[in-house]
């Protein structure tokens, strides 16, 4: 005979037990259900006021909550969406320059930071945006 406590499959191995054993086996597993609620019920009460509860106590998340991200990675693949927004931006409108004068010739120094500063090569000078 094996016994699964995880998921409560009882497997008997044939010629083993007689079919009087498996009704003691099925109500033993149903005392074992009910003192694992009373040991839940137990824990709830001894961390009802505190301000963390063990993992096994938390109510388990869905699959999507799961999934989601931080909001600090969030914030972060916002910020790169702005930033590419910002240099697209910018480059329609030197492309719209160059188009005009011919002259202008641009560089970005810098990708994926909103703090350095661009320059711009323009009649052989960089110059500060």
């Amino acid at each position: 005979m094996m016994f699964n406590y995880q998921t409560c499959f009882l497997t008997v191995l044939p010629f083993t037990l007689p079919n009087k054993s498996l009704l003691v086996i099925f109500a033993g597993i149903g005392v074992v259900r009910l003192v694992l609620e009373l040991v839940y019920v137990f824990f709830m009460e001894a961390y009802k006021n505190k301000k963390y509860l063990p993992l096994d106590l938390r109510p388990t998340k869905t699959r999507a909550i799961r999934r989601r991200l931080t909001k600090h990675q969030d914030w972060r693949a916002l910020s790169y969406e702005l930033e590419g927004k910002v240099i697209w931006r910018l480059y329609e409108v030197l492309r719209r320059q160059s188009r005009k004068q011919g002259m202008v010739v641009w560089q970005l120094l810098c990708t994926r930071n909103f703090g350095v500063q661009h320059q711009l090569l323009i009649d052989g000078e960089f110059k500060v945006l």
